[in-house]
Order: C-alpha cells, then structure tokens, then sequence
C-alpha cells in the first residue's frame, strides 16, 4: 500500500484534541468576525458569543499561541485584525498523537483490499492531507513507524468490483439484487433475488446478509461467491425496521448462526488454558478451573460448525463435554483426518 504524505496533516507537538472540541465553533466565530473586519475585542466576543471576558480572552490567546493565527490590535478601531489577510483557520486541528493514529489506521486499511472501499478510503485520506495549509507541518518518520508496526491479516478473498458497486446500491436505495450465486462443489451458479439488509467483514472475508425470495428467509453469503449481481430498479423492498443484526446474529460464533441454542463445554488442558485466558473467546464465556491444572470454558452457540473448527484447532488440548452432537462431530473429524494418514501409510493415499 502507498504511504500517504503524512507530514502534509497539521498541528503542534504535543497537543490533545479534546482541547479543542469545547471551543471548537467559537474559535471559528472569533476567525470570521475577525476576517470581516468588525475588529471584534474581549467586550463584543463576550456579548456576541455569550461566554465571559475571560473566555473570550483565552479563546483569542489560543488562536495567536497555539494556532499561529496572525492576530494583531488595532487601538484605534478598538479590535483585533489578522496581519496577513491571506490567513485562513485550518479546517482540521491535529496532533502528533492525532497523525500517529490516522498513520496507523492507514495501515490498518489493508484488511479491506479486496474491495473497492479500501480506494475509496485511501483517496479520501488523500484528499484530506491535500486540504490542509503547507504552514505548521509535523514531520513525522513513516519509515520509522512501518519498521515497527505491522498487520498481519487474515487471507483474503477476491472480491468484483460491480458486484460491490451494485450490492452498496441495493443497500442505500434498498433495492432487491438479483445474484449469481457459487456454491463450492458446484459448476453452475444459483440464480437468488436477495433483499440486502447488511454486510459483515469477518477474517477476510466480506458476508452479505438479507431476505432469499428462493428460501424465503434471511440468509448470509460470501460475497466473493457472488459471480454477478444486478441491482432490480423496480423492485423496492421495505427494510424491516424490527431487524437488529446483535439480535439475529445472536450467540454467534463466528460468522455462521442458526435458530438453535447449544450450551457448549470444552475442557483444555493446562499447557493449553494460558492461551485460552489471554482472550474473550466469546461474551458468554464462563472458565472454571480444573483439578488437573486445566479448564473448563462453558458458553452459547446457536451454531456448532464453526466450534468445531476452533476445537480442533487446539489438537489433543481441548475435549468437548458438551453437547453430544458437538463431541460426536469432532470424534468423526478425526476419526477421518486419522484415517487419511492410515491410508498414507499402507500405500492407499496418492500425492
């Protein structure tokens, strides 16, 4: 990904954008009566703007000290005046911190690549450095920051850019999208009209969620499998103001969720449980202490396949309890997976 100029952002080392927010719309009244030239003084600010002398003061110090306004008295007039006309307040007021932030988040944007929002976004961060004066720079070392910050992403799918375009259109005009739908495994396509209601990141993927005429129910689908999409212009459906994607995700586990509830217990043995008390696996997560040094994690699910997934993952330190169909999945998954190196083994298996 190409840097932005992160020099071009302004502001002065050291300061703390809260500071401003308070004052923020005053700050720009004071510059407007001053760039007309009513040469407003501590009296007028404090009538016009009705905050105290005092205030008013401090507002126009912070204005000359700390924004390197050109702010000079006119004792005839009784007033402030800029000294240099060409003077303008910059829209944007950063810090350091503030740059180091926005670098950072630039970074972040990677995630997102694989899709036509990542241009979007890095233009308008482009955009918003060319926006801002030349005067006041901080100069900040970008080499420095990429030699000590990196993000390591998740694998990423490849997304077309018209079927992005037309699933953001259907989105906004709510508007049913007629999709072309691949399923693994599958040669042909599924044709699908889908009323879009949201769209989730979820490990490098992106997952469109909404109503399938076909099904006749909310569905999720991976939008790099979406081979086409058409926005249908005279199809106008009405967003169920009752849908609450916390709600109807519920106690998701990953990406996938169902209409059923499973109390899921998994034990992990002691070289394991560090790891698994480090994080938040999931908001329900109950973690009892075992005798044996390990622990048992108690949590709900409304679906059971990504679970496994994440159990299996942790090899011969993690053992489901519970749900039974839960246990007998990933005994069969590995009953498999050891069956394959079985076949290896006798000459069954070819490379």
């Amino acid at each position: 990904m190409k840097s932005m100029n992160i020099h071009r952002f302004q502001g002065r080392e050291g300061g703390a954008k809260t500071k401003f927010r308070p004052q923020f719309r005053r700050l720009y009244e004071i510059d407007r009566l001053i760039r007309d030239g009513e040469y407003p003084n501590y009296r007028t600010l404090s009538e016009k703007l009705g905050i105290s002398r005092k205030t008013a003061q401090r507002d126009v110090e912070l204005l000359r000290d700390g924004m390197q306004a050109p702010i000079g008295f006119d004792s005839g007039r009784r007033g402030f005046y800029y000294t240099n006309r060409t003077y303008a307040l910059p829209a944007l007021y950063l810090s350091a911190g503030d740059l180091f932030s926005i670098f950072i988040a630039e970074k972040a944007l990677a995630a997102y690549e694989n899709t036509p929002v990542y241009g979007h976004l890095v233009s308008v961060f482009d955009r918003l450095a060319k926006s801002l004066p030349e005067s006041g720079k901080i100069w900040m070392n970008a080499a420095w920051l990429d030699q000590r910050f990196s993000f390591f992403h998740e694998p990423k799918t490849m997304i077309r850019s018209d079927v992005w375009d037309s699933m953001a259109r259907g989105l906004r005009l709510c508007r049913t999208l007629l999709i072309d739908y691949k399923v693994p495994g599958y040669e042909k396509g599924m044709p699908r009209r889908v009323d879009p209601y949201h769209v989730a990141a979820y490990q490098g993927e992106w997952y469109l969620i909404g109503f399938c005429h076909y099904r006749k129910e909310i569905l999720t689908f991976a939008v790099s499998r979406i081979r086409k999409a058409e926005m249908l212009e005279d199809e106008r459906f009405d967003y169920p103001l009752d849908f609450d994607i916390k709600e109807f995700s519920g106690a998701r586990f990953g990406i996938m969720w169902g209409g059923k509830n499973y109390r899921v217990r998994v034990w992990f043995s002691e070289a394991i449980a560090p790891y698994i008390l480090e994080r938040e696996w999931h908001p329900s997560q109950k973690i009892r202490k075992n005798g044996d040094g390990g622990i048992v994690m108690t949590f709900t699910a409304n679906h059971l396949l990504e679970v496994m997934r994440w159990i299996l993952s942790w090899g011969g330190g993690a053992r489901v309890l519970a749900p039974k169909e839960l246990a007998e999945a990933v005994k069969r998954e590995l009953a498999e997976a050891a069956g394959r190196y079985t076949e290896e083994k006798h000459g069954g298996a070819r490379k």
